[in-house]
């Protein structure tokens, strides 16, 4: 069997197959699990005040005998190997109804004697064991066809037992003979053991001794107790069972088997477990046949699985509070079980540590959802196994540093910008790898992530969107932000009118950028030292140029910003007898040219470079006197680039390059004194602007997906839009539909487009346009992607009961891919005639209901009959499903809820309140949950309402009653429950203060100007229908309430009409009932919607015409007086598959013998006995 196989073969309720395996391995005395007992926190609590205290320790020898007592023994290290050839007896007895806490402290053994068990729990009694110690309580040995349990009942006359309790401690018992290892002793003939044993924690393990159980019944005997096994490890083994009845001729009783409430105990159960009815609700770790009392041990708090043979396998949804460890060649399977098919979930204490060393399996099957939980995260995990996860199988961890990886936080520096470091999310466990999207799985989020500090930055990862991650969970992880070192800017020289009288205000003030360019503000001063001590102020500035020679000087910048270091500069004096010029660029506004990427070139020799003197600016300098030449003014920083524009081998003509902002200086170098001069300009190149001119969108077939494969797309630029020998093109990012359903018209597709390549960013795209795709209908089912090539439900009828099954198809169509569904026909069934014939099988599409009538048969097989088959025809794709039937036997012999004529005995009920009102309330009481009502004036006549029911079934709504301006208690009690109310009727039925009195819901009024009016405005709320009913709507109130049941279960809505005409126009495709006879229905009306009439001499005959048609296998019947018909409108959602029948004390009631009845509302007449 491989790794990712489930066996189920444990679950029996027969022992067919028996290993007769030795029992080879044998606890020494010193395994002791240490584990907290449960008791320790409540002994001396007042609960316990009247328990007497006896303490026993390695001197007591012999028995042990508590009779009529509450007490607490504690056992602290005794053994006692009771009785012998002459006095046969148990080492402990607990009898009379004592309880008895036994709280175990070391090492104890307790031995009885020959066909007498280590402890005796007399029915009545009650034996808890408590502790950390260990206790072997044995049954040493047996007479021919005789033996006892190691804890439990006595030998023969008295094998039943008392409650049993293990909360903690090691625990060992062993029966002998035909004993069981806890539970029963072997009974002389066949007999039925009762007592019941609860495991809550510890460690145990049951050995049962001949053809007994590990727990539960000795040999020969039923077992009638309930077995709890809510957490701990427990190993039971026996010749029959290991937990149930003993082995003996014929079909054996397992009574309950039971996981309690969040179980989570590790059960290993060599030999099965009887008692499976109720597997659906286990919770646990199972080991099955093949498996061993070294399968799973208990140390500490660490469960070890070694077994590489036993089928280990999780069942429900455990939560562990223990370690588990896996060893290697053992697999630990996560998986559905092969019962109901129902997942599993594994999940792990935030404290518990998962170790694998071998194999864990989750989901291996393509249908199977089971899920492994960690909630340590993957912190709490370690080993060298392998962890194989199925294509739907999940492995779900929070958020945590183990599977986080942060990337792009070391050596990031101060400029101004938030700092963003990447984090990736990816679980990397025993080969098995998943990572997380980002904004799908999980969020990222930043603190402080602006100024610089050191570890004061936080990036914090947060499970979130999806569910892959467990939530709520989140990590956090600080990073540094260094100091920036900006960057300062000086002239590299400065020339000095000698005679300048103010030369400090002559000086150049520094530009200062951080590395991306942001300007940084601030405070400068000007030195005569390196080291910035000896400040320039203007006298001593003076008194140095004084001198008559060159020198250099320094600027210390200093930041506002603490975010930014000093930094400093040096800059070289030169002195002049000429006073400074000024340079000025002529022609260019605000010292910035923009230019499209486009336009190629600019000629420098175009602008006129204006030199005056500083202390005249209108005297301009003759050119003659200077040369002037042009430079790209390099890490010049504050968003600029290098290279936006470059300067050309001519020295005059700058080539536009790419797209972003460069600085360009012309020098003016003096041909006499004057000082050297600059002046500058920005030039700025934007992106060419480019236009998507065609887009094409290959159809295709329905596949479930909204994403578009990117290759069927084609779209292009206008032509000539990208420059030769640019590396730039058109690229389709992302292509997608609102829905993937197929249609008959083009659907949109939403584009998502840029310019890729190495030049991209010198293009502009300047519109986005959408496309058109064609998804027609699939020819076939696309199959398990996105869903199976067939569905399937399953059907029980029961035997020798005529009945109507109605099965929801809804089960078996995959609704959301499908598209809606349009067609559904009944292909084919391979069950047996006798029970029903294809042609008898009934659709309704509206409803999505398969109506099964059922007769009676008269079999007891219990057996998959056949199956029926439905052809589904969707939008999307047409498909079909397989509804399996099955025949099962009824407890009561065949007759009372399912079956109609099939003998037996029959039920008779009511629903009746005090009023109209409340019964109408407990009628939705006893419907399934709903959030939504009809609210309906039945005060003096149907009126209005006649025509709810149909929509009552559209909406699973039952109907209330209200007065006109008032709602009764009884209703009101039952609106407040519920959040939406549809009131039928207009205004002069339902007033504007019913409504005021219902603020806070959600209120619809379907309402005309009269009762059929009303009926029509109900019919196209309901909307598409395959069946309706035509009634009289002013003296046919009656037949309309005939009709109100299987208008509700058909969701057929009742047209009203005045009997002769009717404006409401005939649909196709829909099948149409008259119902009442020609005294109030016009022949001329029923021919108009080509219907079937039914229409007896009155109204109770009309009904049983009803009730024979659509509920002729019915079981069960609802009836009410047909005179005041107030109760049949109410009831007909909860009888919309039984039906209602009207009765009086002089109708022919005939109808209703032999089945199940139930009254509705109040009757002044009895309609017994029926004749």
């Amino acid at each position: 069997m491989g790794k990712g196989e489930a066996e189920s073969f444990w679950l029996c309720n027969d022992i067919m197959n028996k290993f007769s395996r030795g029992i080879a391995v044998v606890m020494s005395a010193s395994m002791v699990v240490g584990s907290t007992p449960v008791f320790a926190d409540t002994l001396n609590s007042k609960e316990y005040e009247d328990y007497e205290r006896i303490t026993y320790d390695s001197n007591k020898k012999d028995q042990i005998k508590i009779n009529n007592k509450k007490c607490i023994v504690t056992l602290r290290n005794v053994n006692i190997d009771a009785g012998n050839f002459f006095n046969e007896i148990s080492a402990m007895d607990i009898t009379g109804n004592s309880d008895v806490i036994l709280v175990l402290e070391g090492n104890n053994r307790l031995e009885g004697y020959t066909n007498h068990p280590g402890i005796w729990v007399q029915e009545g009694s009650k034996l808890t064991i408590e502790g950390n110690g260990l206790l072997e309580a044995i049954s040493d040995g047996s007479t021919l066809s005789a033996g006892a349990p190691g804890i439990g009942g006595g030998w023969s006359t008295d094998p039943d037992f008392g409650e049993i309790i293990i909360n903690s401690g090691t625990v060992i018992a062993r029966g002998s003979g035909g004993g069981a290892g806890i539970g029963g002793a072997y009974e002389i003939g066949r007999g039925t053991i009762h007592g019941n044993v609860t495991i809550n924690g510890g460690y145990v393990r049951a050995y049962g001794g001949g053809n007994a159980s590990g727990i539960g019944a000795g040999e020969n005997d039923d077992y009638a107790g309930t077995i709890t096994i809510n957490g701990g490890v427990v190993y039971a083994n026996g010749g029959a069972s290991s937990i149930g009845a003993g082995d003996h001729i014929g079909e054996g009783n397992h009574g309950t088997f039971s996981t309690g409430t969040n179980g989570n105990a590790v059960i290993v159960a060599p030999q099965g477990i009887g008692a499976n009815k109720n597997y659906s609700e286990w919770d646990g770790i199972f080991a099955s046949m093949g498996s061993s009392d070294t399968t799973a041990t208990l140390s500490g708090n660490t469960v070890t699985f070694n077994d590489q043979d036993a089928n280990i396998q999780v069942w429900g949804t455990p939560e562990m509070d223990k370690n588990i460890t896996v060893s290697s060649g053992t697999t630990l399977k996560v998986i559905k079980n092969s019962y109901n098919h129902a997942p599993s979930t594994l999940t792990m204490g935030e404290n518990n540590i998962l170790t694998n060393n071998g194999f864990i399996n989750v989901g291996v099957d393509d249908s199977d959802t089971s899920s492994l939980v960690l909630k340590g995260g993957k912190e709490k995990t370690s080993g060298t196994g392998e962890l194989n996860v199925g294509p739907n199988g999940t492995v779900k961890v929070p958020v945590t540093k183990g599977i986080v990886t942060v990337t792009g936080k070391d050596g990031l520096v101060y400029d101004g910008t938030a700092k963003t470091p990447n984090a990736s999310v990816k679980l990397d466990l025993w080969e098995y790898n998943k990572t997380y999207a980002k904004d799908t799985d999980y969020t990222v989020g930043y603190d402080s992530n602006i100024d610089a500090g050191d570890n004061t930055a936080s990036i914090t990862i947060t499970a979130g969107g999806s569910d892959a991650l467990l939530q709520p969970s989140s990590y956090t992880e600080n990073f540094s932000i260094a100091q920036a070192t900006p960057l300062i800017s000086t002239p590299e020289e400065w020339r000095i009118y000698k005679q300048d009288q103010n030369p400090l205000d002559k000086l150049p003030t520094p530009s200062v950028t951080l590395e991306n360019g942001t300007k940084v503000d601030g405070s400068h001063k000007w030195y005569f030292d390196k080291e910035c001590n000896n400040e320039i102020t203007n006298e001593n500035l003076k008194a140095e140029i004084s001198k008559g020679s060159d020198f250099t000087i320094y600027c210390k910048f200093t930041p506002n910003n603490a975010n930014v270091k000093t930094a400093t500069d040096s800059m070289n004096i030169k002195l002049t007898d000429q006073p400074p010029v000024n340079v000025e660029i002529e022609g260019i506004t605000d010292k910035l040219l923009t230019k499209k990427y486009e336009e190629k070139t600019i000629e420098l020799n175009d602008f006129t470079v204006k030199v005056t003197e500083s202390d005249n600016p209108q005297n301009p300098i003759d050119p003659s006197l200077y040369d002037k030449s042009w430079e790209i003014v390099k890490g010049y920083g504050n968003g600029y680039i290098d290279d936006a524009v470059v300067l050309e081998a001519d020295g005059h003509t700058l080539k536009l390059n790419r797209v972003g902002i460069t600085r360009v200086r012309v020098n003016v170098e003096s041909k006499t004194t004057h000082a050297s001069a600059s002046g500058y300009f920005d030039v700025r190149v934007t992106p060419r602007e480019v236009t998507i001119g065609k887009v094409e969108v290959k159809g295709r077939e329905y596949n479930g997906k909204t994403d578009i494969d990117l290759s069927s797309v084609t779209a292009s630029l206008t032509d000539g839009s990208i420059i030769n020998g640019d590396d730039a093109k058109l690229s389709v990012v992302k292509a997608y539909m609102d829905n993937p359903n197929a249609s008959k018209e083009d659907k949109d597709v939403y584009i998502e487009y840029s310019i890729t390549g190495n030049d991209a960013s010198n293009y502009k795209l300047t519109n986005s346009p959408n496309g058109k795709v064609n998804i027609s209908k699939s020819n076939k089912n696309p199959g398990e992607d996105p869903v199976p090539a067939v569905m399937s439900g399953e059907q029980v009828i029961y035997n020798k009961k005529a009945a109507t099954y109605n099965f929801n198809l809804d089960k078996i169509i995959p609704t959301e891919k499908i598209g809606g569904v349009t067609k559904i026909e009944v292909s084919g069934s391979t069950v047996d005639t006798s029970y029903f014939e294809t042609k008898d099988l009934k659709v309704n599409l509206n409803t999505k209901m398969l109506s099964i009538p059922v007769k009676n048969v008269n079999s007891t097989i219990e057996d998959n009959l056949g199956e029926i088959t439905v052809e589904i025809t969707g939008n999307n794709f047409d498909t079909k499903g397989i509804i399996n039937v099955t025949a099962k036997n009824t407890n009561d012999g065949g007759g009372s809820s399912s079956g109609g004529s099939g003998g037996g005995s029959y039920q008779e009920s009511d629903i009746i309140g005090k009023d109209r009102y409340e019964t109408a309330g407990i009628i939705a009481d006893r419907s399934s949950v709903h959030d939504t009502v009809i609210l309906v004036n039945a005060n003096e006549a149907l009126s209005d309402g006649l025509s709810a029911a149909a929509l009552s079934g559209k909406l699973n709504a039952p109907i209330l009653l209200t007065k006109k301006d008032s709602i009764p208690k009884a209703t009101m009690d039952r609106l407040d429950r519920v959040s939406n109310v549809y009131i039928i009727g207009g205004e002069n039925a339902i007033s504007k203060k019913v409504e005021e009195q219902l603020k806070g819901k959600k209120i619809t009024r379907i309402g005309g100007k009269n009762r059929i009016e009303t009926s029509m405005k109900i019919a196209e709320k309901i909307g598409n229908y395959d069946e309706a009913f035509i009634v009289n709507g002013y003296t046919g109130e009656a037949d309309a309430m005939s009709a109100s049941a299987v208008a509700a279960r058909e969701v057929a809505p009742i047209i009203l009409t005045n009997g002769k005409t009717s404006n409401y126009a005939k649909k196709s495709g829909v099948e149409y009932y008259a119902v009442g006879g020609k005294a109030v229905l016009d022949d001329k009306i029923v021919s108009k919607y080509d219907a079937e009439r039914f229409g007896g001499d009155d109204r109770y005959e009309t009904n049983r015409l009803i009730i024979n048609e659509f509920y002729k296998y019915s079981s069960k019947y609802y009836f009410t007086k047909g005179e005041l018909l107030v109760d049949a409108l109410t009831v007909s959602l909860h009888a919309k598959d039984n039906g209602v029948v009207l009765v009086s004390k002089k109708s022919d009631n005939s109808i209703l013998k032999g089945k199940d009845i139930v009254q509705v509302g109040g009757m002044p007449f009895s309609i017994f006995p029926i004749k």
